[in-house]
């Protein structure tokens, strides 16, 4: 979603942080209490990006009311630089998918009308594609209110890698190596 103010949030179940491992700033990151209930937990962790450029790095923003589509949300944690998430734009604030019908207006699990959910998964090592596809299917469709087709598809994508220092700090002895080759020749 993207409000009024041009501020993109993602729907996130409470454990996205800990199955991402994405570390925190300041403050806490959502928990599986925080998307309990529809139209509970009105928390929001905001992007290291959008802390730095709507707060000016402020300190204090733990705890402030910001407003997504009218509905407000307390800030209760801002990600490290690195975390960006798993979409292809990071956004600015992760809220709890139990909030999507209060800003959206919308019932994501209720409606008869056709829509597309996106469930991002890490599997384990000892899970396939193919089984997870056919266990995400029936879970689907328990998720919503009465008949229609629930179809799950799969599809893996490598979580994005940010260039940081501590990246470079790894990385080091590659690129020593790789010069050493370009003056030798």
């Amino acid at each position: 979603i993207v409000d009024e103010r041009n501020r993109l949030a993602a729907f996130v179940s409470g454990n996205y942080f800990d199955v991402l491992g994405g570390r925190v700033r300041t403050g806490r990151v959502l928990t599986d209490s925080d998307a309990s209930l529809s139209g509970s937990g009105a928390v929001a962790v905001m992007s290291f990006d959008a802390w730095t450029r709507y707060y000016d790095s402020d300190p204090t923003v733990i705890g402030r009311t910001i407003r997504l589509n009218d509905q407000p949300f307390t800030v209760i944690g801002v990600m490290h630089q690195e975390f960006g998430g798993v979409n292809d734009t990071p956004p600015d604030f992760w809220v709890p998918v139990t909030m999507y019908q209060p800003v959206v207006g919308e019932n994501l699990f209720g409606s008869s009308k056709g829509r597309e959910l996106a469930v991002l998964a890490r599997l384990r090592k000892d899970i396939g594609p193919e089984q997870a596809a056919a266990a995400l299917g029936p879970s689907m469709a328990r998720l919503i209110d009465g008949e229609g087709q629930v179809r799950a598809e799969l599809l893996s994508v490598a979580t994005p890698a940010p260039f940081t220092f501590e990246l470079l700090g790894v990385l080091s002895p590659v690129f020593a190596a790789f010069a050493l080759v370009l003056i030798a020749a």
